[in-house]
């Protein structure tokens, strides 16, 4: 039996309700029949620097054929994975607990990125054949995001990350439809077809 690791985080600083945590709760909860005969673990993570110190040792516990990881980047109009972790953390934003990371780079003396392994591209052209707004992403930014993708590749077991927008309300807004972020409907589709592509590279 197949085991996955499935990851969100919890609130933070300007996002105070992470849609991340639906995303688990309702993959966890999938009876999708693509899902049977797979072991989904789901894992919710406070947004702190010092919380990912210790998730290579959660990986290497569940001891999982893969790791897929949600985070919410809430000025985002797509559903985006992402290509590569870089090995850097900015010092001005802070976490939920109001903390800095503890130093600019994530390996002192490291390499410079490390790449998904596997293939966001697709990723994105399955969601977009069931009409959703996806599109790759080229690294997953300098935040807890991009630090937890490093740390998760680190153990070389297979890994992505997938940035979800922030959902938008029923009623759409007025404006070009491009500018429309997806509801949270779409968003959790979106996650369920990333799933699928994970369960078909291992």
């Amino acid at each position: 039996m197949k085991r996955i690791l499935i990851t969100g985080f919890g609130p933070f600083p300007g996002a105070p309700s992470n849609p991340t945590m639906m995303i688990v709760r309702h993959l966890l909860r999938s009876h999708h029949p693509r899902f049977r005969g797979t072991d989904l673990l789901g894992h919710v993570l406070p947004t702190q620097w010092d919380v990912l110190a210790g998730f290579g040792e959660t990986i290497r516990l569940f001891q999982p054929d893969a790791v897929l990881m949600f985070g919410l980047a809430g000025r985002r109009r797509h559903i985006t994975p992402e290509v590569r972790a870089v090995n850097h953390a900015s010092m001005l934003r802070l976490d939920a607990a109001g903390k800095r990371p503890a130093k600019r780079q994530l390996a002192i003396g490291g390499t410079g990125f490390r790449k998904s392994t596997i293939d966001p591209a697709r990723m994105v052209t399955a969601m977009r054949g069931k009409a959703l707004p996806a599109k790759v992403s080229q690294d997953a930014g300098d935040y807890l995001c991009n630090a937890l993708l490093w740390t998760a590749l680190e153990t070389g077991v297979p890994a992505i990350f997938v940035h979800v927008p922030r959902p938008r309300r029923m009623m759409r807004p007025m404006g070009p439809m491009k500018k429309v972020r997806p509801t949270m409907g779409a968003i959790l589709r979106g996650a369920e077809r990333a799933l699928m592509e994970v369960l078909r590279r291992i």
